[in-house]
């Protein structure tokens, strides 16, 4: 069985966790995997008009239009896979930010560097962790992993309120997202709601969700009030969507909620930020005690 990373717990330190799902690492060792990652193998931003200084660094909640974005120029650079509201996996995060602001002119988004990776390199650096988007009845997080200033992304959470009068048909919704991510197949269990998902195991065969425990550990939690899913090292790109109908009428949705992870390509990231962090606290241990020692104590 491959590793699983949750979403609030990695050993000594914690992390939150179509066809291809980026998964470009695959198959590369740690080292190699960020060797990579310092290359820009994810896509970089596009010359928007910010800067990592503006944008880059956790800080205020800001639209596209306070961060000065051209959202032309943003849609113009399209990510690998599938994506939600824009936002691929395995995207930088600077792109996966700028992608979010522009998919809705409405969102206030912002990195943060809590929760995810609690633990801060041994230099102190803590890497940025989650892309958060609020606006109108819309909340899109999404969680990243990587070295400080080479996160990508490895999971991607929307949920959408509809307004009265503004409910979609949910059959018609179906046909959408399955227009956009493949067959969705369904579960009849969940009463009162539609779920549908399209799993692929890490090495990126279709799974049945519903067939076997491989499917069942690899679906997405999609409940309005779910976190982030967990990274699982023998999943690859997963979708999971949930549909609940009007109050009014159940033929048209009340609610929708998207969510996108890769968990073979997370874990990978996360070992090769695990190998990193404890090379460099091995290096640093090894420092102290060569500067340590000299010193002769009175005894």
């Amino acid at each position: 069985m491959r590793a699983l990373v949750p979403c609030f717990a990695l050993l000594t330190l914690a992390a939150c966790g179509g066809e291809s799902g980026n998964n470009q690492f695959a198959g590369r060792s740690p080292e190699e995997i960020e060797a990579m990652m310092g290359q820009g193998s994810g896509g970089a931003p596009v010359d928007a008009g910010v800067g990592r200084g503006q944008a880059g660094a956790p800080g205020e909640a800001r639209t596209a239009d306070e961060l000065g974005l051209n959202c032309n120029a943003v849609a113009a650079q399209r990510g690998e896979g599938p994506d939600v509201a824009g936002v691929t996996i395995g995207m930088s995060a600077d792109q996966a930010l700028q992608k979010l602001a522009c998919s809705n002119r409405a969102l206030r988004v912002a990195f943060s560097d809590q929760g995810g990776f609690t633990r801060p390199l041994p230099d102190g650096r803590r890497p940025r962790t989650t892309i958060t988007g609020e606006g109108p009845r819309e909340r899109i997080v999404v969680a990243l992993v990587g070295l400080p200033g080479q996160e990508r992304v490895v999971t991607i959470r929307r949920n959408l309120e509809f307004a009265a009068g503004q409910e979609p048909v949910i059959t018609n919704t179906i046909a959408q997202l399955e227009q956009k991510y493949g067959a969705l197949a369904h579960n009849p269990a969940e009463y009162g709601r539609w779920t549908g998902h399209s799993l692929r195991d890490a090495n990126n065969r279709p799974i049945a969700p519903n067939d076997s425990l491989l499917g069942a550990r690899c679906a997405l939690s999609v409940g309005m009030q779910a976190g982030q899913p967990d990274l699982q090292g023998d999943c690859g790109l997963a979708v999971s969507v949930d549909i609940r109908p009007s109050s009014s009428n159940e033929q048209l949705a009340g609610t929708l909620v998207v969510s996108m992870n890769n968990g073979a390509f997370g874990v990978q990231l996360v070992e090769a930020y695990r190998a990193h962090a404890n090379g460099a606290a091995q290096q640093r241990d090894a420092q102290e005690v060569q500067d340590a020692a000299g010193r002769r104590p009175t005894l």
